[in-house]
């Protein structure tokens, strides 16, 4: 398999990834330590001033939005899982007729997966727990535990949304590269990969399908990893493959 990652792209989002979490705790514990030289004087009977206060409040703000920022750079970019290691891992060993794009810039998804059938487009989350899924309905198991994880690595959101605009949006630039007769006759398919290997997945009639890292390879090779499907056609394919020719990196390696 031929991987393709905008290695900088990463790199940066890491490093702000860092310096986002560094500097909104470096204000948090600021706006701590300004509340409490300032609490002794409002203890003698000094009035609080507005300016005091508002100085504590927008430390506690800009240190918490510092915070999100930095948490959801480093586990989408960084962190022990991140997706477009995941999926290079778990797509290892197919053949040079898959082609993964992770990150390539103008294309209308992070991560993309040219197979010998048609095109796959990935959304990814990196969170772990017991997670469900209802159709197009998300939640978390856990009780006070799943508050926890929230405020540890964020919101799950609604993959299912995202992965059907992505796939609209695909589509939309599939159209817009060859037009409507050629577009159509291309398969494509979306699918919601959980990368953390504590990712315990309970699924229910998915509109969208749902993977956990073991179940990539298979769901690229036909769902099941035993079932055929149709080819692309040699004229079509070369058609995709001219086209993402042009979102390659120089660095691109085998897999």
């Amino acid at each position: 398999m031929l991987v393709h990652t905008d290695e900088n792209l990463v790199k940066t989002r890491r490093r702000i990834g860092q310096i986002a979490s560094f500097a909104g705790m470096g204000v948090l514990f600021g706006g701590l330590l300004y509340s409490c030289q300032a609490q002794p004087a409002f203890q003698e009977g000094a009035n609080p001033s507005i300016e005091a206060a508002l100085i504590s409040w927008v430390a506690l703000i800009a240190g918490f939005i510092l915070v999100s920022v930095g948490r959801n750079n480093s586990s989408r970019w960084g962190g022990q899982f991140p997706a477009h290691e995941v999926l290079t891992n778990s797509l290892k060993g197919l053949d040079n007729r898959h082609r993964l794009y992770n990150y390539a810039p103008q294309l209308p998804t992070d991560h993309l997966l040219l197979t010998p059938y048609g095109l796959i487009a990935f959304v990814s989350r990196p969170n772990f727990g017991a997670i469900t899924n209802q159709g197009d309905r998300w939640g978390r198991q856990g009780g006070i535990k799943k508050v926890l994880m929230y405020f540890a690595e964020g919101s799950i959101g609604n993959p299912t949304r995202d992965a059907v605009s992505m796939g609209k949006e695909l589509k939309q630039w599939l159209v817009d590269q060859f037009g409507d007769q050629v577009a159509n006759s291309i398969p494509l398919q979306t699918a919601i990969v959980f990368t953390h290997p504590r990712a315990s997945l309970i699924v229910n009639d998915p509109v969208v399908p749902v993977l956990g890292g073991k179940d990539i390879r298979a769901f690229a090779r036909g769902g099941d990893g035993k079932s055929r499907k149709a080819r692309l056609p040699t004229d079509l394919r070369r058609k995709l493959v001219d086209l993402l020719q042009a979102y390659e990196s120089v660095d691109g390696k085998s897999a």
